[in-house]
């Protein structure tokens, strides 16, 4: 049985579809998330562990994947290329200390 390494950052992604004159163009955008003492941190928010609910993630095609994150202010959705369930994992624990 392999051992699970619990993870403290997860690399994101945003994709921008933009047709210009005819021509489709594809930018992908990466950021981190980080859990740290306050909260997961990404490069624009903070969101602080005493305003998130819960958290979960699904496998959305053969390489993305989806992470939603259950704050008071909304489901925050952050797509990755790699699996978050460690990542997902570690924000729970910190979620129920």
């Amino acid at each position: 049985m392999e051992a699970k390494i619990l993870t403290q950052t997860l690399t994101t992604h945003m994709t921008a579809r933009h047709i210009i004159d005819n021509q489709i163009t594809i930018q992908k955008q990466h950021d981190t998330l980080e859990l740290t003492t306050q909260g997961v941190q990404s490069s624009e928010n903070l969101y602080p562990y005493s305003k998130i609910f819960d958290v979960s993630s699904r496998r959305m095609t053969k390489h993305t994947f989806a992470l939603y994150i259950h704050t008071d202010e909304g489901v925050k959705t952050f797509l990755a290329d790699q699996d978050p369930s460690a990542f997902t994992q570690m924000l729970k624990q910190k979620l129920t200390k």
